[in-house]
């Protein structure tokens, strides 16, 4: 399901954590473990594929997350 998950920091962001997908957004005042982790988890079952417009047709949720990226990239 989380195929194309990117995570990255950002300082600028008014949330210590956030999760969002094409339409939506997640965002926590702080990182509560377990909880935060579920809640993500809930956030993008909840809302992955269903708001219209998103282009997950071309993601396939079974793909391997890579662990380096290419030089081609």
């Amino acid at each position: 399901m989380y195929g194309g998950t990117l995570l990255f920091p950002n300082e600028h962001m008014p949330y210590v954590i956030a999760a969002v997908t094409w339409t939506n957004i997640l965002g926590c005042s702080e990182y509560g473990g377990t909880v935060t982790l579920e809640a993500i988890r809930a956030f993008g079952k909840a809302t992955w594929g269903r708001y219209g417009g998103e282009p997950v047709a071309g993601i396939d949720p079974a793909a391997p997350t890579p662990t380096k990226p290419s030089a081609s990239h």
